[in-house]
């Protein structure tokens, strides 16, 4: 039966590290279950990938280190961190109604911004006349308002 459960193309040297296992954690004679859990083990233990092995120091630029550590600061603070979380498409919408808005006021509003996307794509299919705009306060809020097509 062990036969059967075994591969056919096991090496010596496979044959050798199962054997050396088994007298290890087996007092007796080993059960088929015992075997085939030291084998399934060595088959993990060769797909795992191979450890960390420190290289020769590279030089990091200095504004990759301050952008980690303002990141890091925003975090601890509970702000939103400029540029995360945002796709392309995402910032290309909001540029198309206000061309200079900034990342972080695009990043403050992203919930605003992103219904008025999937608002605007369902009033295209309703077309019942009606569209999504999206209004820019002085305080950098963005407002969402319904209006008829011109």
């Amino acid at each position: 039966m062990l036969e059967e459960m075994l591969p056919e193309t096991m090496t010596a040297t496979q044959a050798q590290s199962l054997l050396h296992r088994l007298l290890k954690r087996c007092k007796f004679e080993p059960s088929i279950a015992e075997v085939m859990d030291e084998w399934y083990a060595i088959i993990r233990e060769n797909r795992r990938p191979e450890a960390f092995k420190a290289g020769p120091a590279q030089a990091v630029p200095q504004r990759h280190i301050n952008q980690l550590k303002d990141t890091r600061q925003a975090l601890l603070e509970g702000r939103p961190v400029e540029g995360t979380n945002l796709s392309k498409e995402l910032i290309q919408f909001a540029r198309g109604f206000f061309p200079e808005i900034s990342l972080s006021l695009i990043e403050k509003n992203r919930l605003e911004i992103s219904n008025c996307m999937t608002d605007r794509k369902k009033d295209r299919e309703r077309k019942d006349g009606y569209m999504t705009y999206m209004n820019l306060d002085k305080n950098g809020v963005i407002t969402l308002y319904m209006s008829k097509l011109r």
